[in-house]
């Protein structure tokens, strides 16, 4: 069975939901929550009580090997359409950097990044096949394969 690492995990809609929903919890299963959310936290644990729960992603490190998936959507705030297009310089948003320290650190087989589509549109209009920094694939493109889940 793969381990899931669930980053800013809401309700767990992404990773622990999704997984039940495709029909895979035989493959995959959450090992560990980060949520910020005191509310979120009590859903989780209403759902999943035997599941641990991190509440901050800046204080949770993990070590390398200890997920086979890490995914998260980290907040959308300054990418979404709707929101105020600061980019990945909105404080809330820029936890994008949180969410790779701890892929960099866990080294999974494959991150599973979601945001909305505005992500894709941050550079000058145009569509970046990249939407992080490059950096960011530079240092993780040898060891992990990262996949960008775009919402609508």
């Amino acid at each position: 069975m793969k381990s899931v690492l669930s980053l800013f995990s809401g309700i767990g809609g992404l990773c622990h939901h999704g997984i039940s929903a495709a029909g895979l919890s035989h493959k995959f299963q959450v090992r560990q929550f980060v949520e910020i959310s005191l509310h979120s936290q009590s859903q989780l644990r209403h759902e999943q009580p035997q599941i641990p729960i991190h509440p901050d992603i800046t204080t949770y490190f993990c070590h390398r090997g200890q997920f086979d998936i890490v995914c998260g959507g980290f907040p959308c705030s300054g990418t979404s359409n709707s929101g105020n297009r600061q980019g990945l310089d909105d404080p809330r948003s820029a936890l994008w950097a949180e969410q790779f320290r701890i892929i960099d650190s866990n080294r999974p087989a494959i991150a599973l990044i979601e945001n909305p589509t505005g992500l894709l549109a941050l550079r000058n209009g145009n569509y970046p096949q990249r939407p992080f920094p490059n950096r960011v694939y530079m240092r993780m493109g040898n060891y992990t394969r990262i996949l960008p889940w775009l919402a609508a």
